[in-house]
């Protein structure tokens, strides 16, 4: 059986996102309670206006009412980004890979997360995941190749066709021992190497 467990270092960069967001958040939000701040715009705009010799002076309740309506909403947006990149690093802060007779497990953890039994693979070999296929970390789909990749980092990973349904499906993704994972794997020799148009 082969087994790794990795925590990505990108993962650990999500973490700033929310924080930065959330200190912004509490500064909008303390914007809609502090009473006394708006008493002291409306005071600051009736002194201004009174200096201008304007009858109309201070904050409108209206005007009073879309300037919280704006703050409520800004915040709103910032804690829900906030809420989506804190639920992304849960599920991307530890990237695992299983291999044993059974079958393969390979991805992050929750729903981004692929398992196959060793009856479903069709193909499995050594590979390279590279930047100018995959663009970036996590999740990604191949340019020009398709295949779906769980890219932790760029380097050595392992090439899967597997039966998904009716379907073959082309995976890859890290692995820092790849000849260990696929010999866990047991399969026969059809089912190991790259076919010639994979070479090519």
């Amino acid at each position: 059986m082969y087994t790794e467990t990795k925590t990505p270092w990108w993962s650990w960069l999500l973490l700033i996102a929310p924080i930065a967001l959330s200190f912004s958040s509490i500064n909008m939000a303390r914007g809609l309670f502090d009473s006394d701040r708006i008493e002291t715009e409306q005071k600051q705009g009736d002194a201004q206006e009174a200096k201008a010799g304007d009858k109309k002076a201070g904050l409108t309740p209206k005007e009073l009412a879309d300037k919280n309506t704006g703050l409520m909403v800004g915040v709103g947006i910032q804690l829900t980004v906030a809420v989506v990149v804190i639920w992304i690093y849960l599920c991307t802060r530890k990237y695992y890979v299983e291999a044993s007779d059974l079958g393969i497990r390979f991805g992050y953890q929750s729903i981004w997360s692929k398992r196959f039994s060793r009856q479903d693979i069709q193909r499995v070999y050594q590979t390279d995941l590279k930047m100018r296929e995959f663009l970036g970390l996590g999740v990604r789909i191949g340019m020009g190749t398709k295949r779906v990749g769980y890219v932790c980092w760029f380097g050595e990973g392992v090439h899967v066709q597997a039966l998904k349904g009716s379907k073959v499906k082309t995976y890859a993704f890290s692995c820092t021992d790849p000849e260990s994972c696929i010999a866990a794997l047991n399969l026969t020799e059809d089912k190991l190497g790259p076919e010639e148009e994979d070479q090519a």
